[in-house]
């Protein structure tokens, strides 16, 4: 997996004991650790990476702050995917359920209980955006926690890259064989 910057100008790439950043002009710097690298979801406003991990054999999600390459355990669990939003971070467990972990406990988005999802999750602004695997887009409001069904799209091999809110854009992948087709869909 790989995470874009926020601004869209540089791209994380890991593999089990090293970090890439690229740039645009495609220069990059390497940043090597002490943990296994297993997985990237999200690179936040603060330049922090949350990141699935192995530490002490044990599979952990943790934050790491590029600034000054600390590694902070967030909880031990593996997840299928994670984002945060301010103080709380969203995940899907293993059984595909949207999750929230907030001061150390974790608890059902009571909202989404219904909607498993098989693929990634998006948080861009107050919003949370899902994939069901019933291939329904769903938008979930953080703040208002208000949940709103956008469109229903009739292909199950599609997944959720990115989404650029202030354009009203998804970009969605679609597995095509041994190959991925890009797809944008806007207004």
């Amino acid at each position: 997996y790989f995470v874009w910057s926020p601004p869209g100008k540089q791209i994380a790439v890991m593999t089990e004991q090293k970090l890439f950043l690229f740039d645009l002009q495609g220069d990059y710097r390497v940043i090597s650790h002490e943990f296994e690298g297993l997985k990237l979801h999200q690179w936040s406003d603060d330049d922090h990476l949350l990141m699935s991990i192995i530490i002490d054999e044990q599979i952990k999600l943790a934050k790491f702050d590029l600034k000054r390459g600390k590694l902070t355990p967030i909880f031990s669990k593996w997840v299928l995917w994670a984002q945060q939003y301010q103080d709380n971070v969203f995940y899907l467990d293993s059984e595909h359920r949207l999750k929230r972990w907030s001061n150390g406990k974790s608890d059902t988005v009571a909202a989404t209980a219904d909607i498993p999802s098989w693929s990634r999750f998006m948080v861009k602004k107050n919003k949370l955006f899902l994939l069901s695997k019933m291939d329904d887009f769903w938008m979930f409001d953080l703040e208002l926690g208000v949940l709103k069904k956008l469109f229903h799209y009739d292909d199950p091999t599609i997944a959720m890259s990115d989404i650029v809110f202030e354009r009203n854009r998804l970009l969605i992948s679609k597995h095509v064989s041994a190959k991925k087709e890009i797809v944008l869909l806007h207004e």
